[in-house]
């Protein structure tokens, strides 16, 4: 008895506005404002397609973790990112060189470091999002134990297999 196939279809739309803007929507969402950004002739406080993508890696990852954290049972008290996606010109093109996340973990006092190490890894290689993109992304986890103090777990980074 083999696996069936399983597909997805995530639909957006777009409407211009003025200038460089326009409004992103998808049903049942609410709309967001996007536009290009400065350097490029567009507008501040919009968001960009360049912070999209790099959001977009940051939350798939997140995501991807508090699933895998949830079946595991691993006790968060709290899950906070950062990330940064570098573009630069490269044959004759502007793309991004790479993107990474940063995750800081803190975890319920005799929670597993590596446990979680384990699952935000695990997450890092299974999301789509990033597994969907060329430009190779990159995990710097810091993980900590609640009430250490800051003194917990910082771990090395996990960076993607290309």
């Amino acid at each position: 008895m083999g696996l069936e196939p399983r597909s997805y279809k995530y639909e957006t739309a777009l409407r211009w506005t003025e200038e460089h803007k326009g409004v992103l929507s998808s049903s049942g969402f609410p709309d967001v404002g996007v536009a290009c950004p400065p350097e490029w002739g567009g507008h501040r406080d919009f968001w960009t397609p360049e912070h999209l993508l790099v959001a977009a890696v940051e939350v798939c990852i997140m995501t991807t973790f508090l699933s895998i954290a949830d079946k595991r049972r691993i006790k968060l008290v709290s899950y906070s990112s950062k990330a940064t996606g570098d573009a630069q010109l490269a044959n004759k093109q502007f793309r991004f060189s790479s993107i990474s996340v940063f995750p800081r973990i803190i975890l319920c006092r005799g929670d597993s470091v590596s446990e979680a190490q384990d699952a935000i890894e695990k997450a890092h290689k299974t999301c789509m999002v990033s597994n969907s993109l060329s430009t190779p992304v990159f995990v710097y986890p810091e993980i900590i134990i609640e009430g250490e103090n800051g003194k917990g777990a910082k771990l090395a980074p996990a960076p993607q297999a290309e």
